[in-house]
């Protein structure tokens, strides 16, 4: 049960880490750089271990302010075991960015 309750970590932690980049993209305000096209699928490798994960896919985006998506997973131990095959369900939601302008009495 340890390998289940390691694997459900890292599918949270991952789904979290792709949640906190969308939002904090979001929250720039200064125009940004044109970017390179993201190349999926991504590998991350720590410790002989291996997570591949695949392109996320938006289920719902309602009103640009509440997202839905999920991304698939492939898992692989070092051990040289077959994958473990996983998605994980993330949401998402923005965070306001209009602020109050500053009131002005008369001087």
């Amino acid at each position: 049960m340890k390998t289940a309750r390691h694997l459900s970590f890292l599918m949270f932690g991952f789904g979290m880490l792709i949640v906190a980049a969308a939002l904090g993209a979001a929250r720039r305000q200064e125009p940004a750089a044109p970017a390179t096209p993201a190349v999926w699928p991504r590998t991350f490798e720590k410790g002989g271990d291996k997570i591949v994960m695949y392109q996320p896919q938006v289920d719902s985006w309602k009103d640009q302010a509440q997202i839905a998506f999920r991304c698939a997973l492939a898992i692989s131990p070092q051990s040289g075991a077959k994958p473990t095959l996983a998605s994980s369900p993330s949401r998402g939601r923005r965070r306001s960015t209009t602020s109050r302008a500053p009131s002005r009495s008369p001087t």
